[in-house]
């Protein structure tokens, strides 16, 4: 599935998948696949990309899925959080 998620879309992003039984508040860590992006703040186009990407990741998300797993459509859910990380002196 990892191969799979990389391969959709054109930018750079990491893909982690967090498999079986995880330590957490009600257990919402198992299960888990995270992709990230990262691009400068002025970068649109970059912006651009990401945002078809992640349109792409989302409609192959169930097919893969259900491909790789047993998923029924109440087993998947996913949100898009987009921020700003902190860098440099900021982050210490």
């Amino acid at each position: 599935m990892h191969s799979s998620i990389i391969k959709i879309g054109i930018s750079l992003k990491s893909v982690e998948i967090l498999n079986g039984t995880q330590k957490g508040l009600w257990n919402l860590l198992e299960d888990m696949l995270v992709v990230s992006w990262l691009c400068p703040r002025d970068d649109e186009e970059g912006k651009l990309a990401i945002q078809k990407d992640i349109v792409a990741i989302e409609q192959s998300m169930r097919p893969l899925l259900r491909k790789h797993y047993v998923a029924t459509e109440q087993d998947v859910y996913w949100f898009v959080q987009q921020g700003t990380i902190a860098g440099g002196e900021q982050a210490r």
